[in-house]
């Protein structure tokens, strides 16, 4: 079946890593809504389950992606199917040289994908469907269509903070006892610290959200350790502000992990405190860091 495009695309929108959909509402200019790339699919109207995309017209294709990300709508980290979205060109690399256009693996910008199976193994997702629209906005059509009136992209929805550029998840076996009347770092497996290297000297600003579980009430802070890598000797140390919990704590800080010089490194360290002259279990232990490139 023969297909036009309906809307004008801009291949040189780009996003952060992680904006998959801010990156092809850019492209095709629709406005934004939906807080996943599989919410957005699954709001879509044109369907297809097969892979016989138009050859004379541009399609959004759809994935399915699980993780853990920070959903702006509930306010919170979920772990659900995120998905992933790129729009197709039936001449990307030349006449009949199929391209698919995503938002980067890495860093910011966007990233040309030449088949499926690339965009598959990039993003660690599975094919779905593609789709004639994306966000209420029509953007090809079967050429057997009369005068079909391409409805104006709704109005987008402005967040409050972009994609962050890198999101990394953690999560820990607990079980160590800490003994009251004293700072105790928990212990991390393969490695005492979370390590987050600076790769340059790029300014990265962002959170990190932990999610401790004990057994009594507990106080919780981090301390960051400004760390020379050759000699492990640590240059500066700074905590963050002390919070009180009773069993179970959900704390955010504002954490700037901006390159502090050659062979530096920014390690985190996470501190428990038992209240009462009694020591606390802990059972289990999540950070969450997501940050941004300034």
């Amino acid at each position: 079946m023969a297909y036009r495009t309906l809307i004008s695309p801009n291949f040189e929108a780009k996003s952060a890593a992680g904006g998959c959909l801010i990156q092809a509402q850019k492209v095709v200019g629709a406005g934004g809504g939906p807080h996943s790339a599989t919410s957005a699919a699954n709001q879509t109207q044109y369907r297809h389950y097969d892979r016989n995309f138009p050859t004379d017209a541009l399609a959004v294709v759809w994935f399915s992606h699980w993780g853990t990300y920070w959903n702006y709508i509930e306010q919170r980290y979920t772990y659900e199917d995120y998905g992933h979205v790129v729009v197709t060109t039936p001449d990307a690399f030349g006449i009949g040289q199929r391209g698919f256009y995503s938002s980067p693996s890495e860093g910011i910008g966007g990233e040309w994908f030449r088949t499926i199976e690339e965009v598959e193994r990039a993003f660690n997702s599975v094919f779905r469907f593609w789709s004639e629209d994306l966000n209420g906005v029509r953007v090809c059509a079967p050429v057997s269509i009369p005068n079909i009136i391409v409805p104006a992209p709704p109005a987008p929805i402005i967040l409050e903070d972009p994609m962050p550029e890198r999101h990394s998840t953690k999560e820990y076996n607990g079980g160590q006892v800490c003994a009251p009347g004293k700072w105790t770092t928990l212990h991390i497996n393969e490695k005492r610290h979370v390590t987050i290297l600076h790769p340059g000297a790029k300014r990265r600003v962002g959170t990190t959200n932990a999610i401790i579980h004990t057994d009594g009430e507990f106080e919780a802070r981090f301390v960051y350790d400004t760390v020379n890598t050759k000699t492990e000797r640590v240059a500066k140390s700074s905590g963050s502000v002390i919070a009180r919990y009773d069993r179970k704590g959900v704390h955010a800080w504002p954490v700037d992990l901006s390159a502090k010089g050659a062979n530096t490194e920014t390690r985190l360290r996470v501190q428990v405190r038992p209240v009462g002259a009694k020591p606390v279990k802990v059972s289990a232990i999540r950070t969450v860091t997501d940050y941004w490139e300034k």
